[in-house]
């Protein structure tokens, strides 16, 4: 797939560091983390988030898998975080209803990354 590119000039003014699209960058991969927001117990809603982290420029897409089908209804993300070392973090979410032999994973694209980074969750119970 084709890298993710901001739209014009409608980011980021950090720290007195304006990011120009434009001007070449060197990217660096975003760290992702899949986690539950609550202990999963089957049949007990629950949230899966996934954070994403340290990585630059801040322009990236997240799609949430459920059994390698992609899943859109009730998913949520944030804006893009900075942090002081002029990376960037986000979180997205996902609600769902543990059961038996479902999987959910969160793909990740940035610049930095080869391929879309799919972070697999294990297994419900």
């Amino acid at each position: 797939p084709a890298p993710i590119r901001p739209q014009g000039r409608d980011w980021l003014a950090q720290g007195g560091r304006e990011w120009d699209p434009l001007t070449p960058v060197s990217p660096e991969p975003p760290e992702v983390t899949v986690f539950p927001e609550d202990p999963v117990e089957l049949g007990e809603p629950n949230v899966l988030i996934c954070f994403v982290d340290n990585f630059f420029p801040p322009a990236l897409s997240v799609t949430w898998l459920k059994n390698g089908q992609e899943v859109t209804e009730g998913v949520s993300e944030t804006d893009f975080y900075p942090c002081l070392d002029d990376s960037f973090r986000k979180f997205a979410y996902l609600p769902f209803l543990p059961s038996q032999g479902n999987f959910y994973d969160c793909r990740v694209e940035h610049w930095g990354l080869p391929d879309p980074g799919a972070h697999p969750r294990p297994r419900d119970h």
